[in-house]
């Protein structure tokens, strides 16, 4: 399997803290039968070269996975809140896209979708890129209208949502709007977005399971052979999205408990 969004480099951002953690997290990707995974470090304008400081690491942790006897590979990747500084990376070419291919992952804050995201995502398409956006089961403004994923797939975008979402580690509501997005077909990829050999490991088998259960098997399988796709820069399947009904919107407004 691939595995297209990962915080394994140690000591780079909130992810693995030392070589240690970053071995553990690879042994249990390699048990979740993983053999591909990018490194997606969140990026840094700030630090000058850090795009040449993510693939040194990369080599360095594929080294130690070959003396660890690891069967995983590493590949240089990068996770970037949307910025306007982005754009000019990306035009310097400091900003590392998932594997050197044309697609780049983009975050945005958890809490507020900025204002000026959405045009900033058509000068990156604007540039030949094709933007992924990275767990949105997570932002607060998903959570309360999912159709907002809908109008960022027409237009143009791609959709990942982490595999821990989907047993509950990031809480019950990202975990309900995990499910709405699925069963609404505005998820294209599922990642492990693994930070650590605990909680937020690299675990796909079970949300695959889980999945499979909600949506049935071929699309559970058809998110992790989009991930293929991404690796080796092809064209992702995608089906159109389906409105989700507006009721929930309304329910949502007047504080009543949705039980979906």
């Amino acid at each position: 399997m691939y595995d297209i969004h990962s915080h394994i480099l140690p000591d780079l951002d909130d992810g693995a803290k030392n070589m240690k953690e970053a071995i553990e997290i690879g042994k249990i990707a390699e048990r979740e039968q993983i053999t591909h995974m990018i490194a997606t470090p969140h990026f840094s304008f700030k630090t000058p070269d850090f795009d040449q400081k993510i693939r040194r690491r990369v080599t360095e942790l594929n080294q130690v996975f070959q003396q660890e006897n690891i069967n995983v590979q590493v590949f240089p990747g990068a996770e970037a809140f949307v910025t306007p500084e982005l754009l000019e990376s990306l035009k310097r070419n400091h900003f590392i896209s998932l594997n050197d291919t044309d697609y780049v992952l983009v975050e945005f804050p958890l809490g507020e979708v900025p204002l000026y995201a959405e045009e900033l995502l058509y000068r990156i398409r604007l540039m030949g890129k094709k933007p992924i956006i990275a767990h949105p089961e997570r932002y607060q403004e998903v959570m309360e209208n999912p159709n907002i994923v809908k109008k960022w797939i027409e237009q143009g975008n791609f959709i990942q949502i982490n595999a821990t979402s989907i047993f509950g580690v990031s809480g019950r509501k990202a975990e309900k709007t995990a499910k709405h997005l699925l069963c609404h077909k505005m998820v294209h990829i599922l990642a492990t977005d693994a930070h650590s050999p605990r909680n937020r490991k690299p675990a796909l088998t079970e949300a695959q399971g889980i999945i499979s259960g909600w949506v049935g098997p071929k699309t559970a399988k058809q998110l992790l052979k989009n991930a293929e796709r991404v690796f080796h820069n092809q064209e992702l399947v995608v089906e159109d999205p389906i409105e989700y009904p507006y009721s929930y919107n309304i329910l949502q407004r007047i504080g009543k408990k949705f039980r979906g």
